[in-house]
């Protein structure tokens, strides 16, 4: 079965951070326990940067299948390597990536019910979770104050992972809404060109 990316339009025309906030904030209140909110703000997240993934590379069916089952875009660490090495993200941006990725996949895959004050699972929001220094620009300042309010970050480990999961989901979708799809190859070498 394949994942598919969410079709995103560009910024100018479409993106309200208000919008998708409110959209990511009730989603996250639908979800009962820590389980269910680790993995479901994970997966907003990872479908996020699938659509900055999508919306970068060139359309075709080779696109598509890289985001299938044994693809190589199959896996939310395989997405964030690639959005990294293309440039799309920065290195602080990855590192919080790679770390949602760890506390999702430890709730998912331990066999014992678990919650953030896990030793590890707080460890980890506290020491690999990094909020920005300020409002990000796809954030307006009052709403950035109303996540900060909310959500406690750097206090509450579970209110420090669904803010940087918010922060990191509209940064993605911001992205995604901006970034210039590939369209040719970037160098047609001796003479190798498309047909027309």
């Amino acid at each position: 079965m394949k994942r598919k990316p969410v079709r995103i339009e560009p910024l100018e025309k479409t993106f309200d951070a208000t919008t998708y906030l409110g959209d990511f904030q009730r989603i996250i209140k639908g979800a009962d326990g820590h389980l269910a909110c680790a993995v479901i703000a994970t997966a907003l997240v990872e479908k996020a940067l699938m659509s900055l993934l999508a919306r970068f590379l060139r359309q075709c069916p080779e696109t598509d299948n890289m985001f299938g089952v044994n693809g190589e875009l199959e896996s939310f660490s395989k997405c964030t390597r690639m959005a990294y090495c293309l440039g799309l993200i920065s290195e602080p941006i990855k590192k919080n990536l790679e770390t949602l990725g760890r506390v999702r996949n430890r709730f998912a895959h331990n066999d014992r019910i678990l919650d953030f004050n896990d030793s590890i699972i707080a460890e980890w929001c506290r020491t690999g979770l990094k909020l920005p220094a300020e409002s990000p620009p796809s954030l307006p300042k009052e709403a950035w104050a109303e996540v900060q309010k909310q959500f406690n970050p750097g206090k509450d480990p579970a209110g420090h992972f669904i803010a940087i999961c918010l922060l990191l989901f509209l940064t993605l979708i911001a992205l995604a809404s901006v970034v210039e799809p590939v369209k040719e190859a970037i160098c047609p070498v001796f003479g190798w060109r498309a047909p027309s």
